[in-house]
């Protein structure tokens, strides 16, 4: 019984070593898809990322937006499972780079987990560390609510970190991407899968201020943390809402704290917006457009976005105040 466990753990090693060794050498295939900052265009005197969960991953489209902000380089920095705890995570990435930046950040509720992907952007930066940022955003919660936080989050990272299912699925040629885990930026859904337009955000709803007052502490003192790393490079926060809601309960948190901001640091929807993409034949599912929506929404953001830029380079130090950042 002995013999036999020592052979299954020298087979255990030397397996492990062997796809080390082949993840060390083979190629990766789409690994750029999973490097963000791989083809940043060294020209643009200023970045615009969007950072949020799989339906900015699904929405927006930055080669569409690149052709109307050709002095802008955009990145859409959208993930699977994404939340506000994560956003906010990856915004810190991004705040930390160098360069002039505007960071569009989608609001969302707060969970206390980090999605895949998250690792992977961190991975390739240097000194960050997912678990450290987490636990800087969470510094205003309870000792126990921050003790579960930073559990739940090293577990996963150990497990990233340790596991070799993903590089044994890539050796072995099967398509990781599929999964979605992993996939960073815009991933379009080519399919009409819904019927049924109701989980399209309106006008009224944001405006109506109907829901049950929530405590939105937690949020206030996240964003507190955003502005002051945006404040020490010349970087803007933005947060706009996501424009399909399944959750009853998801609008009673986010839609209270979009209106609690002031507007230069808010992206308004203006009914003309909300109501041109309030069709069935733009959604990919219930909750995500599909590639057609991805094209109306990213081109129908042109107006709402260069409101925002105009301000922020009319700002900057040095700025030609030029009447419009628009490319046409």
């Amino acid at each position: 019984m002995r013999n036999s466990a020592i052979k299954i753990t020298i087979l255990i090693v030397i397996i492990c070593a062997s796809v080390l060794l082949l993840k060390k050498y083979a190629s990766r295939g789409d690994e750029t898809m999973l490097n963000p900052f791989q083809n940043a265009n060294a020209g643009a005197d200023t970045s615009l990322y969007f950072i949020g969960s799989s339906r900015v991953q699904k929405s927006v489209n930055p080669k569409l937006l690149q052709d109307y902000f050709r002095n802008f380089q955009v990145i859409n920095l959208g993930i699977s499972g994404g939340n506000f705890l994560s956003n906010c995570v990856m915004a810190e990435i991004v705040l930390k780079r160098p360069g002039n930046k505007v960071v569009f950040i989608e609001l969302a509720p707060i969970l206390d987990e980090l999605p895949d992907a998250l690792y992977s952007v961190a991975s390739q930066t240097t000194d960050f560390s997912p678990s450290g940022s987490a636990r800087a955003f969470a510094t205003n919660r309870s000792y126990a609510e921050q003790s579960t936080l930073m559990l739940t989050i090293l577990n996963r990272e150990l497990y990233k970190s340790v596991t070799i299912r993903e590089e044994l699925f890539d050796i072995l040629g099967f398509n990781v991407r599929k999964s979605n885990s992993n996939w960073i930026g815009f991933d379009p859904y080519d399919k009409n899968e819904c019927e049924d337009a109701r989980s399209f955000l309106t006008w009224q709803e944001i405006h109506s201020e109907t829901e049950v007052a929530v405590d939105l502490s937690k949020y206030a003192a996240m964003i507190s943390r955003l502005e002051l790393l945006a404040n020490e490079g010349d970087s803007r926060i933005v947060f706009f809402l996501p424009i399909t809601i399944r959750e009853r309960l998801e609008k009673r948190i986010i839609l209270p704290l979009y209106r609690t901001l002031p507007d230069s640091m808010k992206l308004e929807f203006t009914p003309g917006f909300l109501s041109g993409l309030s069709q069935p034949g733009f959604l990919g599912d219930e909750n995500h457009l599909n590639r057609r929506g991805a094209e109306v929404y990213s081109t129908s953001l042109v107006p709402l976005l260069e409101n925002h830029l105009l301000t922020y380079k009319q700002a900057a130090p040095g700025s030609t105040r030029n009447s419009s950042v628009v490319d046409r």
